[in-house]
């Protein structure tokens, strides 16, 4: 005699059946779905979408299924939130604005600002005593400025760089008969007559940077050398710059190493091996970098008190370190927080067997069926522990000891998000494949550096832009990132929220495992293989991709260990 069960995963955001045919000695599976899960996991609406998907198996089956096996379900509430970056503290003042285009000319200066105004009410007097630094007025015709700066020059005033409000840089540049530095879309707000300016527009071609280097930068406009390492760290967020006009900023005051936290600050009260603290989220983000057993207990987000289970918090800095891009592309200054609240686990046995009138039994925990389920994969070694990667948590399962912990899929889509200033939507597309940058309507620049020809002309709104293939078009998503810079930064993405919530969860299991098979909806990123790797370099651990049943992927991995459970039920040890 033969029966048909199903094994049922109600996940947090995927509800997956798998049908299989159980034998006096054999099983095969007959069939398999999934539907997204309806209302919170165990909730009556999460459960009549799951009988609805019973209904739709048997009919495809031609026969309704004699047992339905389930797990406990334990409901996991996830959120995850940007928090604004903390104020800086300035040393130096930036008058280049980050929009700005095309500078003009090369070479460093440093100079005493002069308004173009003030030099010419005694155009023919000139002092030479100290070089001079001139800003152009606003409004000004380019022409007529440009004549100005000529006259200037041929009497003998020692200009050594323009500054100009307006994006006329190049036009300039050509009509002065001068290599000077020319910074255009400069802020001449504030800028006081005499003050010094630190000048700067990089050679084409070229790395070497005057004004990058603090202590030439504190010496030129007397900095004491108690604020270096504050100017370090601003100037760095300036390396990749094509230009810069620095003066002193207005209020020059040391960063501090830890940021007060107030009542209406974002905060995070953390654990560590030497007790709680509360950490303003940006420090929690740095310290957990460096400390792995810091864990995070409570949260306040400016609105709502939270006692969490687990948190991750995801410093946007790091990432943008991380990635080696260059400074100022992607946005780099917020921080990302992913944390959980676990309500106990719930029976939905009863309840599934009056919606489907079908007999019911629950039989395991979700990670023992997953382990079961993984373990169907073909060549993957006795012992080896499971992580099943969903949208808001990673699960590792191993040796009998089940860990959950705060950020998966949706951390991953809300970090590209924000580092791309796009809508989640896009990003949950950008962040899963490559990218090619359109060249032209039949050409394309891919990660790789190859130049390939697109099977169809692009569409007018994707050219000169990144862009990842959808069905039917090319989706554009950015115009500053060049194709090799967003796959770095797309990896790292991924190894400092996944890959690290990953590591995370296996040093609270205390073990290292052989081996580290990946499942779940998350795991059907290409990527994650490798990034959960890299993250786990150098710990004796393999990581693989399940491919449950030999026919699923990574996915219906708790389904399919749960028809082998029902196996085991009925018969006693059968295998599916």
């Amino acid at each position: 005699m033969t029966h048909l069960v199903a094994g049922i995963d109600i996940g947090n955001t995927t509800t997956e059946i798998v049908v299989s045919r159980i034998g006096p000695s054999s099983a095969s599976i007959l069939w398999s779905g999934r539907v997204p899960t309806a209302g919170a996991k165990g909730s009556h609406r999460s459960l009549v979408a799951a009988a609805s998907l019973v209904t739709r198996a048997a009919a495809e089956c031609g026969r309704r299924p004699d047992l339905l096996a389930v797990a406990p379900l334990v409901s996991v509430h996830t959120a995850t939130v940007m928090v604004p970056p903390a104020p800086l503290r300035a040393v130096v003042r930036e008058r280049r604005r980050s929009s700005a285009g095309t500078p003009a000319g090369s070479g460093a200066s440093l100079g005493r600002h002069r308004s173009l105004a003030s030099l010419l009410a005694n155009a023919d007097d000139p002092d030479a005593t100290q070089p001079i630094v001139v800003s152009l007025p606003d409004p000004h015709d380019f022409d007529e400025a440009a004549h100005h700066v000529r006259r200037l020059l041929a009497v003998g005033w020692p200009i050594v760089a323009l500054l100009s409000s307006d994006d006329d840089a190049v036009l300039l540049h050509h009509r002065i008969d001068a290599d000077l530095p020319v910074v255009d879309e400069v802020d001449l707000v504030g800028l006081r007559e005499g003050q010094l300016v630190a000048v700067e527009v990089m050679a084409a071609h070229s790395v070497a940077r005057r004004w990058g280097d603090p202590v030439a930068v504190a010496h030129a406009l007397g900095i004491g050398s108690d604020l270096l390492s504050a100017l370090a760290a601003q100037l760095r967020e300036l390396a990749d710059a094509p230009a810069s006009a620095l003066t002193l900023a207005p209020e020059v005051t040391a960063v501090p190493e830890l940021v007060a936290v107030d009542h209406g600050t974002p905060w995070v009260e953390v654990e560590t091996l030497g007790g709680r603290h509360r950490l303003s989220v940006h420090d929690a983000a740095r310290l957990s970098a460096r400390d792995p057993d810091l864990t995070v207990r409570r949260l306040w987000l400016g609105s709502e008190l939270r006692e969490v289970a687990d948190a991750t918090v995801v410093s946007m800095r790091a990432i943008d370190d991380g990635a080696w891009l260059r400074r100022g592309i992607v946005e780099a200054t917020a921080t990302v927080v992913a944390n959980l609240t676990a309500e106990p686990a719930t029976n939905p046995q009863d309840r599934l067997a009056r919606l489907t009138s079908i007999p019911t039994v629950c039989l395991a925990s979700e990670a023992q069926a997953a382990t079961l389920g993984v373990g169907s994969t073909p060549g993957v070694p006795e012992g080896a522990a499971v992580c099943d990667i969903g949208g808001g948590t990673v699960d590792c399962v191993h040796a009998g000891r089940t860990v959950i912990r705060a950020g998966a899929g949706e951390l991953v889509t809300r970090v590209t998000a924000a580092a791309l200033g796009i809508p989640r939507g896009l990003a949950e597309h950008v962040k899963r494949r490559p990218a090619v940058r359109v060249e032209g309507v039949h050409l394309a620049h891919g990660e790789d550096g190859r130049r390939t020809f697109l099977p169809e002309p692009a569409q007018p709104a994707a050219a000169g832009s990144l862009c990842v293939a959808s069905a039917s078009e090319l989706l554009p998503f950015s115009t500053t990132l060049a194709p090799e810079e967003w796959r770095s930064l797309r990896l790292a993405i991924k190894r400092s929220t996944v890959g690290a919530s990953v590591s995370r969860a296996l040093r609270a299991l205390d073990t290292t495992p052989q081996v580290l098979v990946l499942a779940g909806g998350g795991a059907m990123d290409d990527e994650l293989v490798r990034t959960v790797s890299e993250e786990l370099l150098g710990q004796g651990t393999v990581v693989a991709r399940a491919d449950v049943a030999g026919r699923f992927g990574p996915r219906y991995a708790v389904a399919t260990g749960l028809t082998e459970l029902a196996a085991r039920h009925i018969h006693g040890g059968v295998s599916s």
